[in-house]
């Protein structure tokens, strides 16, 4: 503080830098928190069904079009609740 009661200016600007270090900190580990439980919680069913439809297709030999066309039918009898048609 100087004589008249108010901060100095150079103490100003270094409050000023701690306080953006400190923001981007806060900004950093947001972000990697939000990274590191987002994809994991959504990827986790739909991850299952893609590999059960292609353990499937891989058993029936399947290939091109006709792995296409079942995977696409496979993973909607899925998402129905896994009912066969």
């Amino acid at each position: 503080m100087n004589d008249n009661g108010f901060a100095s200016p150079d103490r100003v600007g270094e409050t000023g830098v701690e306080q953006e270090v400190d923001m981007k900190l806060l900004i950093a580990f947001s972000v990697l928190c939000l990274t590191l439980s987002s994809p994991a919680a959504l990827a986790g069913p739909q991850q299952e069904k893609m590999k059960a439809c292609s353990k499937e297709a891989k058993e029936k030999s399947l290939k091109g079009d006709e792995r296409k066309k079942f995977m696409k039918g496979c993973l909607s009898n899925h998402a129905e609740g896994g009912k066969k048609k």
